[in-house]
């Protein structure tokens, strides 16, 4: 009876002690993000309160920071973000997703630069139509609606 009594204090024990360490490792996560988070903070790539969670974010501060410093956007604190940060990486490294992460983010930067390319070219033929109302004439030689030939007046 002693001995059945010796062995189930045994187990419990190490389970208490392996439930320990899970429980130190998941609080060393949190420290590291807590980290992260204050560097970002101090980076100017994150706005939200440092609790050490990894909350949208807090993701939305690393796709911040990975694109200010050129790094694969993945919005997730990888091994080349944690790196540069001096953190450990909170995920293992995914070339596919990365890749397809990255290749997303360069079309809409160049989709970006096509839409604010068009913008000044409308605002140039915007400003344009503004002079031309402002004189009443345009470039063809109209006046309020008609032709006017150079140097008459209507």
């Amino acid at each position: 009876m002693r001995f059945i009594f010796l062995v189930i204090t045994i187990v419990f024990v190490v389970a208490g002690s392996v439930a320990a360490k899970e429980n130190a490792g998941a609080g060393g996560a949190e420290e590291n993000v807590r980290a992260v988070q204050t560097k970002l903070s101090d980076e100017g790539c994150y706005f939200g309160e440092i609790d050490g969670a990894y909350s949208s974010d807090f993701s939305a501060a690393l796709s911040r920071y990975q694109i200010r410093n050129g790094l694969p956007i993945t919005g997730q604190l990888d091994a080349e973000t944690s790196k540069t940060l001096g953190a450990k990486p909170a995920v293992g490294p995914s070339t596919a997703a990365t890749e397809q992460s990255s290749e997303t983010w360069r079309g809409l930067r160049k989709r970006e630069r096509r839409t604010s390319t068009k913008m000044r070219h409308n605002a140039r033929g915007s400003a344009k139509l503004s002079r031309e109302r402002a004189t009443g004439a345009s470039a063809a030689g109209y006046r309020f609606g008609r032709r006017v030939e150079h140097g008459s007046s209507a």
